[in-house]
């Protein structure tokens, strides 16, 4: 098709298979180390720890790579979330770095235009943008302009995204074929921007001529009338918001980014499995798969009745994670088939149908800290929308406002969306040292893939790589809402078990292989073997860190 492409689609089966075989022990850190999608991405990472850097440090240097490595994924133009362990105070940290919506744009103006629930905004729309942050480190320049090969996953990515920005007014120069020489990929515009990151910070994006850039494209797009305004850009601020955990089997505890995410998935499931002793079931019986499934629905179904922008509605944290309510959840659950409905009614969100695109970094260093970090621009290259010449896209993260009058997550100016991106941490419950770093990408499948990857350590007692590569399950809640929704089973499940999942009254579908296996997520961890070994507890202090293979992710580590 074009220099240094080459179609993968046929062989991505093969490649999955093949990672999957020679990576089945995790790599070992005792001092630090970085894991990520791109082994440039992580070694440009190790190498700011292996200069004294920090796990913060590390983490957003890598990110500031994968932007140029993966401008489908991340961006300077998309969100962030972040968890930080200190170990000087012990304390989980967590950032938020999503956009919000402009101050100039309303549900009223929106009808006006021809928009409504059952109308919604396309995703090239201006409206989708939402205001954000993110950050430079100088290697992504000199990535930037001297080029970089596709790697395997990489190269498939490439060719769907290059398809949605044919035909936009500036999007194709984000992935543009002149720019590929000798196979290699090159960004002189991103590496351009970057550079003005280097030497004016914050200040040279939201201020001079990158504003003005995004400002006056996103008006080029909607006719020449204002979307985005200069004081929407300079109000935009990263906010310090407080984790939120449980406690699981009195052993760990678990942390996520409380609302706008939908963390709070991931520890309402952990919740309620908790009332059945899955150690003495395998990863794969039937019996246990029901239960998670089961279970993610109540969890689903209760983020998309309450998990909005909390500034705009309360939110009844502490009830909706208490044990009690989570005995409640499973007690509505029957052992023998499936739930015809959830307990708790909600619609579904047009949030469940945005893109899966994202790209994760996790990051440990020899003070004992570590960061997880997670970017995306939402669907692919986001808006497909590039301020011009400026190398990087705008998110449409603004497609996840429900456009109802009434809804908690309706479109309001200011307000932050439902946001699906969601970075992971573990403490130990005796000692608050942290025992893990993880993440799962790819939109809805991100809360199921915390609980089936951190499930496969906890309770069945795999190392970090081996419970990346196990075959895993996604229920499409955005089919049928709370009736009951497809589950895609990935190829590897023992003979029998779709069987017996639909005997008990589950929508199975698959064996799903290829490059379908996307809808699977790709994940990275980073864990101590206390995790998964209880007999080590802290005895044995190395990271170990496991890469997923749906991805072409290599740890780096030192």
């Amino acid at each position: 098709m074009m220099d240094g492409y080459e179609g993968m689609e046929g062989d991505f089966e093969e490649h999955v298979r093949s990672r999957i075989a020679s990576m089945m022990v995790p790599v070992s850190a005792p001092i630090a180390g970085v894991v990520c999608d791109h082994h440039l991405a992580s070694q440009i990472g190790l190498d700011i720890l292996k200069a004294g850097g920090n796990a913060i440090e590390a983490a957003v240097a890598t990110f500031s790579a994968l932007s140029v490595l993966q401008p489908w994924s991340c961006g300077l133009g998309g969100d962030i979330f972040c968890m930080f362990y200190e170990s000087s105070s012990r304390q989980v940290h967590g950032i938020n770095g999503s956009g919000r919506c402009p101050m100039s744009l309303t549900l009223e103006k929106l009808k006006d235009e021809g928009y409504n629930e059952e109308n919604p905004l396309p995703q090239s729309h201006p409206f989708s943008v939402t205001v954000s942050l993110q950050a430079l480190v100088e290697p992504s320049v000199k990535l930037a302009r001297t080029g970089f090969k596709l790697t395997h996953y990489s190269s498939e990515q490439f060719r769907r995204e290059m398809t949605k920005l044919i035909g936009t007014k500036h999007g194709f120069q984000l992935l543009l074929p002149a720019n590929m020489k000798d196979g290699l990929v090159k960004n002189p515009g991103l590496a351009q921007t970057l550079e003005i990151f280097g030497t004016e910070g914050k200040h040279g994006f939201y201020e001079g001529e990158v504003e003005e850039s995004i400002v006056g494209e996103l008006a080029l797009e909607n006719q020449g009338e204002e979307v985005m305004t200069e004081e929407d850009l300079l109000c935009h601020i990263t906010t310090w918001d407080h984790p939120i955990r449980c406690d699981y089997r009195k052993q760990i505890r678990v942390w996520e980014m409380p609302p706008n995410t939908h963390g709070l998935i991931v520890l309402l499931t952990l919740n309620i499995l908790e009332n059945y002793d899955i150690k003495q079931l395998c990863w794969s019986s039937p019996i246990y798969l029901h239960c998670l499934i089961e279970a993610l629905r109540l969890s689903f179904a209760d983020a998309f009745k309450y998990v909005c922008d909390p500034k705009f509605h309360a939110i009844p944290m502490e009830t909706l994670l208490s044990k009690a309510y989570a005995l409640q959840r499973w007690n509505l659950i029957h052992h023998g088939r499936a739930m015809e409905e959830v307990g708790t009614g909600a619609e579904t969100e047009t949030v469940v149908k945005l893109g899966a695109d994202t790209t994760y970094v996790t990051a440990v260093d020899g003070e004992g800290n570590a960061c997880s970090f997670i970017a995306s621009n939402c669907s692919g290259v986001g808006s497909g929308i590039v301020p011009d010449g400026r190398g990087f896209s705008l998110q449409n993260r603004g497609l996840a406002f429900n456009l109802k009058e009434g809804h908690v997550n309706k479109l309001h100016p200011g307000k932050r969306p439902y946001h699906t991106i969601i970075p992971g941490m573990v403490t130990d419950l005796k000692t608050g040292d942290v025992i893990a770093s993880f993440g799962i990408m790819g939109g809805p499948m991100q809360p199921q893939g915390h609980v089936q990857v951190l499930l496969n350590m906890v309770d069945f007692g795999m190392n970090p790589q081996r419970a990346l590569n196990q075959p895993r399950l996604f229920v499409d809640v955005s089919c049928t809402g709370t009736k009951k929704p497809p589950v895609y089973l990935e190829e590897g499940f023992p003979s029998g078990t779709a069987e017996t999942l639909r005997a008990m009254g589950h929508n199975i579908q698959g064996p799903v292989t290829g490059f379908q296996r996307r809808i699977f997520g790709r994940g990275h961890v980073a864990a101590k073997r206390a995790l998964w070994n209880h007999r080590h507890e802290s005895v044995d202090s190395d990271w170990y860190l496991g890469s997923d293979p749906r991805s072409d992710g290599i740890p780096k580590a030192f």
